[in-house]
């Protein structure tokens, strides 16, 4: 009996908790009821406005939009042409931006004449519309020259230029060098256009009457923007000075003639020569050593040697006379 109670306890319990499960589905069910109703409902508020706003009824398929949506239509596609059209010359005017590059060069030649490849290359940058900005000659303890020349030349011929120079003589090395600043070049303008108005507003708060400290405010803010503006623009003129003329900075070796000639694998005669002039030049600077030796020897140790020889000669008169 006691096994029989329980397990009827037992189902009594279970029938309870399924009882109450149900009760709490059934109000979930509803709930969801609920919503999905809802939303529907606003759904088809939002399409009776979106209706009743062009025009109250929904076009068929195939009929033409009232009138409305027509305009409407017809104003958003004039807007979008005009977004086109600026996005079209924005892009046209960033393109056509011109660029701007500074360019440089530099190249060893090997000549036989260094006084005329030195003039050679002055004639060329002067014909082309440029100039010399540096010149130099100087001579090594062996007895070459060597040489340095700076031209200036228009940039639209640097090229052209760059490749006549390398048949002066033996273009040994030679490079090039191009460097963009049209950003730089770009900035600028924008600074020293802004900078100019500043200066321009600044200068008509000076022209109206005020307090003296104010005006001395002013007055130093117009000289600040001043000095701003002429920064800028002295930036602005190397710019263009070196975008619009190219250097190229030409260095020259004098070699001769039986020395280019020689610039085979093995050069003997040519070293045999270079040696030749060493020897010449040790001698002669053992000769000038020797000089510069016995004109303060002279001078200097010729006093001491006459007093030694004066005391000696004193001490033998002196041990005579005793004798």
């Amino acid at each position: 009996m006691n096994c029989r109670g329980e397990i009827s306890r037992q189902l009594a319990l279970t029938m309870t908790r399924m009882r109450k499960m149900t009760g709490v589905l059934i109000v979930a069910a509803a709930l969801v009821l609920f919503v999905a109703l809802s939303g529907c409902a606003k759904l088809g508020k939002d399409t009776a406005r979106f209706e009743a706003s062009f025009g109250g009824e929904t076009a068929a398929p195939g009929a033409p939009p009232p009138p409305e949506m027509a305009e409407r239509s017809v104003a958003a596609d004039k807007v979008g042409d005009v977004e086109v059209a600026q996005a079209i010359s924005t892009t046209a005017a960033t393109a056509n931006i011109t660029r701007r590059i500074i360019k440089t060069g530099e190249m060893t030649l090997e000549v036989s004449d260094l006084r005329k490849t030195m003039d050679d290359i002055a004639k060329l940058a002067e014909d082309a519309g440029g100039y010399v900005s540096g010149r130099e000659a100087y001579e090594d303890d062996e007895g070459g020259r060597s040489g340095k020349v700076t031209v200036r030349v228009p940039s639209d011929k640097f090229a052209e230029i760059f490749k006549q120079l390398q048949d002066f003589g033996k273009a040994i090395r030679y490079s090039e060098d191009a460097q963009d600043v049209t950003e730089e070049w770009v900035d600028l303008e924008a600074r020293i256009a802004n900078k100019k108005a500043e200066e321009e507003a600044l200068l008509a708060l000076l022209k109206r009457k005020g307090e003296l400290s104010d005006i001395l405010e002013v007055q130093r803010e117009v000289f600040r923007a001043r000095g701003e503006v002429e920064q800028l623009q002295g930036r602005m003129r190397y710019l263009k000075d070196q975008v619009s003329l190219s250097t190229i900075q030409v260095y020259i070796n004098e070699l001769g003639p039986a020395g280019l000639a020689e610039r085979g694998p093995w050069q003997i005669g040519y070293h045999l020569r270079t040696a030749w002039h060493a020897l010449g030049r040790i001698v002669e600077w053992l000769v000038y050593a020797t000089i510069y030796l016995i004109i303060p020897g002279v001078l200097f140790w010729g006093p001491i040697v006459l007093l030694i020889w004066w005391v000696r000669r004193r001490r033998r008169a002196r041990q005579l006379e005793q004798s």
